[in-house]
């Protein structure tokens, strides 16, 4: 027998932490053209193929780690949803409650999978990377950046030295 077969043969098998939230699908209308049903559809891909058993739920993340990203002006904006309407046509979504909703949950979802991948050593959130948005403004259906946020978060509290962020691009969507 191979060491690779005795190996995986007394694998500890572990439950993968998966962030997920129902706010993730915001109400942006039937015939906008992002794809927001994926995270419902994502979700139920996971739980049905045994993936995973249960997800864990983020918070809505506050304006004090919201701030380590992203300026005070810009959360406000969000929050009351007065951004100007330059400012909704560059993030490319309404800004309508589900959104503010959706967007802090998601990023609340990033640092929870953060914390989680802390203690696992991995760890995903169904709604996370959304790294468009600057400090000052989103863009391409990014309201906030998680993954700066969950970042500085991280860098903040000393949980972390170094963060190494890789960005995949993927060829073709997977419909599930």
């Amino acid at each position: 027998m191979c060491k690779w077969k005795a190996y995986q043969s007394s694998r500890v098998k572990m439950e993968l932490p998966v962030v997920n939230h129902e706010d993730y699908f915001a109400k942006i209308g039937d015939d906008h053209k992002f794809p927001i049903n994926k995270f419902g559809e994502l979700a139920n891909y996971l739980t049905q193929n045994k993936i995973v058993k249960k997800f864990h739920k983020p918070s809505a993340c506050s304006f004090e780690t919201l701030s380590y990203a992203h300026s005070k002006n810009y959360i406000l904006d969000i929050q009351n949803k007065t951004l100007s309407k330059e400012g909704v046509k560059k993030i490319g979504f309404p800004l309508v409650d589900s959104v503010v909703q959706r967007s802090l949950v998601a990023t609340g979802g990033t640092v929870l999978a953060s914390k989680l991948a802390i203690n696992y050593g991995i760890s995903c959130n169904t709604a996370g990377g959304s790294h468009h948005a600057s400090y000052d403004g989103g863009a391409g259906y990014c309201v906030f950046n998680d993954v700066a946020v969950a970042s500085h978060y991280l860098l903040n509290r000393g949980l972390a030295n170094k963060i190494l962020i890789t960005l995949f691009k993927r060829a073709k969507s997977r419909k599930f």
